[in-house]
């Protein structure tokens, strides 16, 4: 099935660096700001992020260093990943990819702060790829209750694919290929995949599988979870 889809793309080459740049203990602290700063393209991206409703603050803000200030380490990684994943502004299968990463951006958030913990960048980074495979030629995207053409990879199972190429976290990888049908995930109790499930069905409106929260004993959290998704809505 896989290998019905077309021509995948590279890994996210500057979120990579961002990333090997932030473990090293010995890095200095500008080194994040420096790689982005370095790339006018993706600086001005960021900047246009940094200064959207999600999280501007109700200040401008103007150079990558502030934004790096601002944001944290996390989230700037978190926005370089997003500005190289969704770049363009549409493909062959008619998403706008402006909007999908405004929606990916709004799951990102809410997973966090769903999961927190040490588990909670795992869970938004997640999240802000739930939909990735969506951009990828060859892929069967279903309506909301329709099952998935049986000659075509769901887009779900084809992003979890290309995110393991690039070698991002087998939990990420499980997550997304099963945050339609979280109850298929090799984790107990509610872990990544079920916050990234529940987090995107809230910021896109789509059905949340009860019957999977009732298996890990949380179904009561659900009106919680929808205030808290209306009220980042609300505080952006």
């Amino acid at each position: 099935m896989i290998g019905a889809i077309g021509e995948l793309p590279p890994a996210p080459s500057l979120y990579l660096k961002l990333t090997k740049a932030l473990s090293d203990p010995n890095a200095p602290a500008s080194a994040a700001a420096t790689l982005v700063a370095q790339d006018p393209v993706m600086a001005s991206k960021v900047l246009r992020l940094c200064n959207s409703a999600f999280f501007s603050g109700g200040r401008a803000v103007a150079d990558i260093r502030t934004a790096v200030v601002r944001l944290g380490q996390e989230n700037l990684r978190r926005l370089v990943l997003a500005s190289e994943v969704f770049s363009g502004s549409q493909t062959d299968n008619g998403i706008d990819r402006e909007a999908m990463q405004l929606r990916a951006l709004r799951a990102s958030q809410l997973a966090g702060r769903l999961l927190g913990g040490s588990s909670a960048e795992l869970a938004a980074t997640a999240a802000l790829l739930s939909d990735v495979g969506m951009l990828l030629p060859g892929i069967a995207i279903p309506k909301p209750g329709e099952t998935a053409s049986s000659d075509m990879p769901h887009y779900a199972e084809a992003g979890a694919y290309l995110l393991g190429l690039w070698g991002l976290p087998m939990p990420i990888v499980e997550a997304v290929a099963n945050h339609h049908q979280p109850g298929k995930s090799r984790s107990r109790g509610f872990w990544v995949g079920g916050a990234v499930h529940v987090a995107r069905a809230l910021a896109s409106g789509e059905a949340i599988d009860e019957n999977y929260l009732d298996s890990v004993g949380l179904r009561d959290r659900l009106p919680a979870w929808r205030k808290l998704a209306a009220d980042l809505d609300a505080a952006t």
